[in-house]
């Protein structure tokens, strides 16, 4: 996971394959010894729909370790496209990141999402290349009063966990707490589509600051902006755990610390970085509209 790693109760078969339990999605992982890992949905008259989340955890991880293996970085980000070129958000959770990437996607048009927590980073011999990884989108009841109008979007589509291709379940906007959506339904919601991937042309690292009016960015260093995308780094507080379940070693040598800093060092050399300060009246029509317009012409 991105602050911790997980711990699950398991067992090894007599075959040597390994059974772990996973509470929360209600399933067990078997991973064999010939590297295949399976979900299990446990047997019963009315079995539970969360397996289908292990799924996608499962598809995610072995993503995720074979784009490691292959010598991406994985950013903590959200990312938007406009023909083709993104814009990055990275930073620590709360840093501001999904409340940005929904008031751009909402308020400015010919944008595209591509990601909303995860974005794979990966040179080529060209320049660089970026692809999300699809995760859920949480959307907080408080970002309501940051972006007027955000219920409305949410409930003009019928939202919640969808239990089979086009058959989403009707779910009311929790109050206190967040919706979780799949990125089509995010998508859906706010008129957008998604990117598959796109070329990076700008790194930001917002921080909210309820003192200063609208929104703020400067360009900054390459050496302090690596710094910053170390720790913007998805899992940056245990950069080098390998899971037992999903890893994939056949795609490469996982890279080892002097790897790691070697690629964020280049990555901050290459691609322009910079700060940006989200005041509080930052998810303006007009400002957004600007900034996006002066950053991407740049």
């Amino acid at each position: 996971l991105d602050g911790s790693d997980l711990h699950l109760p398991c067992v090894r078969g007599q075959e040597g394959a390994l059974l772990a339990w996973e509470g929360l999605w209600e399933c067990f992982y078997r991973r064999d010894p010939a590297g295949i890992t399976t979900v299990l949905r446990p047997a019963g008259p009315e079995p539970p729909l969360r397996p289908r989340l292990a799924l996608m955890r499962a598809v995610r991880e072995l993503a995720l370790h074979h784009e490691l293996r292959s010598g991406a970085l994985a950013l903590h980000a959200s990312g938007l496209v406009r023909e083709g070129r993104a814009v990055l958000f990275a930073g620590p959770r709360r840093a501001g990141k999904t409340t940005l990437l929904s008031a751009c996607l909402s308020l400015v048009p010919d944008l595209q999402l591509l990601a909303n927590d995860r974005v794979m980073v990966s040179p080529h011999p060209g320049g660089w290349n970026c692809r999300g990884m699809a995760t859920g989108v949480s959307v907080r009841t408080g970002d309501e009063d940051l972006l007027p109008g955000l219920r409305q979007r949410l409930h003009a589509h019928t939202l919640g966990p969808e239990v089979g291709p086009g058959e989403p379940m009707a779910r009311e906007f929790p109050l206190n707490r967040r919706l979780m959506l799949s990125p089509s339904q995010f998508c859906r919601s706010l008129g957008v589509t998604m990117a598959p991937e796109s070329q990076p042309v700008l790194i930001l690292l917002p921080r909210i600051d309820p003192t200063v009016n609208g929104l703020r960015w400067r360009r900054i260093d390459p050496t302090t902006a690596a710094a910053s995308l170390a720790e913007a780094l998805f899992g940056a507080a245990h950069p080098h755990s390998r899971s037992q379940l999903f890893d994939t070693p056949d795609s490469g040598a996982f890279p080892g610390p002097a790897e790691r800093l070697a690629l964020v060092q280049r990555l901050a050399r290459e691609i322009p970085c910079g700060e940006l300060v989200l005041g509080s009246d930052a998810y303006r029509r007009v400002r957004l509209q600007s900034f996006l317009d002066l950053v991407l012409a740049e």
